[in-house]
């Protein structure tokens, strides 16, 4: 599985995986092949005050997180 990118709100995933011990998927979340390009995206979609949103690298080993601002 070749990497992919993902911009989502930490905070929601993590609140909604506790409380539903699920995961929390990915359908809503914009995904990128092209981490430069998830970064552009990133800064012009996530105001300054929302520090709750990442960018994480999803890929065969797992995610991690790999941007935060």
């Amino acid at each position: 599985m070749r990497p992919v990118y993902v911009i989502i709100d930490e905070k929601a995933r993590d609140d909604f995986e506790k409380e539903w011990c699920i995961s929390y998927g990915y359908s809503e979340s914009e995904i990128f092949t092209d981490f430069e390009e998830a970064v552009i995206d990133f800064e012009d979609f996530v105001d300054d005050w929302e520090t709750n949103y990442i960018i994480e690298r999803i890929d065969s080993e797992g995610r991690e997180t790999v941007y935060r601002r």
